[in-house]
């Protein structure tokens, strides 16, 4: 089985938005993949015809990140937050804003990372101020998008993590 075939969605409350996904990496892999530029910039790029303009993490608490962006029509999409709680290599947590929105009220995501023999779960779990913005979320295609970016995110982590 090939680990993306591991990737699960689920909404267990009308507010949250629950992405799993098991990786051939050691969980200090994939806290550095979710925190380092360097990383970030390998698997976190959009969709096709989509480049990254900026990317960057201050990974403590109180630290903010800031991720922009542009599309193939030249749009830029904006996402920043801070840092609540931060963990290594086991959790971290943050706010999520999108387009410099703080008073949004946007979402707070606690991602958790746990070995599970020599693979890794990933789960992150993302909370929205409403039933309206979660399903916003849903119907977006974040998901499906999150799918293709776990799967450049395994690329990362060597040749041999194709398959499980």
């Amino acid at each position: 089985m090939k680990n993306s075939e591991t990737f699960e969605v689920l909404t267990p409350t009308d507010t949250e938005l629950v992405m799993t996904r098991l990786f051939d990496a050691t969980p200090e892999l994939v806290f550095d993949a979710l925190t380092k530029p360097e990383y970030i910039k390998q698997w976190m790029i959009g969709p096709e015809g989509w480049s990254m303009t900026e990317c960057e993490f201050d990974v403590r608490v109180g630290g903010k990140f800031r991720l922009v962006w542009r599309d193939q029509d030249g749009k830029e999409w904006v996402v920043g937050g801070k840092y609540t709680e931060i963990d290594p290599p086991g959790l971290i947590v943050h706010t999520e804003f999108f387009n410099d929105d703080e008073a949004s009220g946007g979402s707070v995501e606690t991602d958790t990372i746990v070995a599970e023999g020599d693979k890794t779960r990933l789960t992150m779990t993302m909370v929205y101020p409403s039933k309206e913005i979660c399903q916003q979320m849903i119907e977006s295609g974040m998901a499906e998008g999150n799918r293709v970016c776990f799967d450049r995110m395994e690329e990362i982590f060597g040749e041999s993590a194709a398959v499980a």
